[in-house]
């Protein structure tokens, strides 16, 4: 299942599994803001953002999950600034 497809009633276990494999900050917003998203998993996810670099950051509308904008703002400052 793609991470862009994901149906509201999915239960935490299976958003979790599906999470595991997200490979853009886009996804990640997703996820975050699924409303069956567990603790866990979005510390897996927050964990596995940090090892994005700032080319993935680059554009990120301010609508995104907070995480993702602290995580920019945290580690590349201004998250608008990143914008090249």
């Amino acid at each position: 299942m793609a991470i862009s497809s994901l149906h509201p009633g999915m239960s935490p276990d299976d958003l979790h599994a599906i999470a595991v494999g997200f490979n853009s900050v886009e996804e990640a917003d997703i996820i975050l803001k699924h409303s069956n998203c567990s603790k866990s998993t979005k510390q897996m996810v927050v964990a596995k953002l940090h090892l994005f670099s700032e080319k993935d950051f680059k554009n990120i509308p301010d609508n995104y999950h907070s995480d993702i904008i602290a995580i920019a703002q945290q580690r590349f400052g201004d998250p608008m600034a990143a914008t090249g």
